[in-house]
């Protein structure tokens, strides 16, 4: 018995005088994260209903729309008659 006491004796003064700032390499520190994850938001294309909606909306008057790879193209101003001289039978 004599022999486990002074074993216990010298693991409980290793203990005292061992550095608190050097961890042991089986002991796991967490960290929070330090940048918030964006969250991912669909951008939506405008459509030719909701361009002419909001155009009516706003009081623009559009002239033509056409819808484009890009979006939809709106030209604005005042529709004028221009006939094509070629799609009326004479």
């Amino acid at each position: 018995m004599g022999n486990n006491d002074q074993a216990w004796k010298s693991l409980c003064e290793f203990v005292k005088h061992r550095p608190v700032d050097d961890p042991e390499p089986w002991e796991v520190t967490t960290v929070k994260p330090t940048v918030k994850p964006v969250k991912r938001t669909r951008k939506r294309k405008l459509t030719l209903d909701r361009a002419m909606r909001q155009a009516s909306k706003a009081g623009i008057a559009v002239s033509s729309a056409t819808l484009t790879p890009d979006g939809v193209k709106l030209e604005l101003g005042e529709a004028t008659n221009q006939t094509n001289p070629w799609d009326s039978v004479q």
